[in-house]
């Protein structure tokens, strides 16, 4: 039991880190509260896309509808929950990326999608370094700090490919400017 204890300790750290790394926007897999909005203005992909004032106008419209449902579903009595909450937010992320998309130039779709699908590789690669930490954890206790050192490693990694990914499908941050 302590090692259990223990390893989900460890693996709460690094889900901590990533989250920090990641930045604002989007799924924050593993950590904290589970956002349905895609912010304009900090999301990873969108801030590649050069949007224009309307373009991040409908976008916090979509955010702010997602949220009311959000909420819904945090009022419901009874309240979701498992993987039925998970599907139902799940249900609310899509359709918001479906009308973010939407909301976007015929020129500036295949770049989301091509943002979306790095980011959706990245998340997978720090999915399974978080499950290869506990696992080593679990297995032996001592070598959690190694364990940890190591999925920080391959979060950094996965991070820097990701950026690297965006910057060559997407655009680079900053260089496309909210017109």
């Amino acid at each position: 039991m302590k090692k259990l204890m223990v390893a989900l300790a460890v693996l709460a750290l690094c889900a901590t880190a990533y989250g920090a790394q990641k930045g604002a926007g989007g799924p924050r897999p593993g950590g904290g509260d589970v956002s349905v909005t895609m912010n304009p203005k900090a999301d990873l992909v969108l801030i590649r896309l050069g949007l224009t004032d309307a373009q991040v106008t409908a976008i916090e419209k979509v955010n702010t509808e997602a949220e009311g449902k959000k909420a819904e579903l945090d009022k419901a009595d009874p309240k979701p929950k498992g993987k039925e909450l998970q599907e139902k937010i799940k249900a609310i992320q899509d359709e918001t990326k479906k009308k973010v998309r939407e909301a976007l130039t015929a020129e500036q779709q295949p770049k989301f999608d091509a943002g979306m699908t790095a980011v959706a590789d990245c998340d997978t690669k720090v999915k399974e370094a978080r499950a290869e930490m506990a696992k080593t954890v679990k297995a032996d206790n001592s070598k959690k700090d190694e364990a940890k050192k190591t999925c920080d490693y391959k979060v950094a990694a996965a991070k820097a490919d990701l950026e690297k990914t965006l910057d060559e499908k997407v655009g680079k941050a900053g260089a496309a400017a909210t017109k």
